[in-house]
């Protein structure tokens, strides 16, 4: 995957993204908001509010990062799993120069993939298939 010349300029914008996001959406599960356990979309207005799980969230964060600063071919969707038996999570992950960087709801900071404890399960491609991630 190709990595992106982090920027301060950059750094700053990523950030923004996420806390944007993060505090944008109210979390609330695809059987609550959509009627199904599992839909990947972008986050559903209910009642003048966006609401929607963890996938709304990376999706989201991941559209606004494609459309408005053109970093389309360094960004990814990744599968993980927070802890042993907790069930997946989807968050977004941006290649740079400096390492890839993790852009997820359940924290209000980017970090350092290795940072955050995840296990490492599955990573979009910039073909749309899906890989282990290694």
């Amino acid at each position: 995957m190709k990595e992106l010349h982090l920027t301060e300029e950059m750094w700053q914008i990523i950030r923004e993204v996420n806390t944007y996001w993060n505090y944008k959406i109210k979390y609330l599960s695809d059987t609550e908001a959509w009627g199904v356990p599992e839909k990947w979309s972008m986050p559903k207005e209910i009642d003048g509010e966006l609401r929607d799980d963890c996938d709304s969230y990376s999706i989201a964060k991941q559209d606004t990062l494609k459309k408005n600063h053109n970093i389309e071919s360094y960004l990814a969707l990744c599968q993980v799993e927070a802890s042993a038996g907790s069930g997946y999570h989807l968050v977004c992950i941006i290649h740079t120069d400096r390492g890839a960087y993790v852009l997820d709801n359940r924290f209000p900071m980017v970090f350092h993939y290795k940072d955050c404890g995840y296990k490492w399960h599955k990573i979009e491609m910039e073909d749309g298939t899906w890989q282990n991630f290694s």
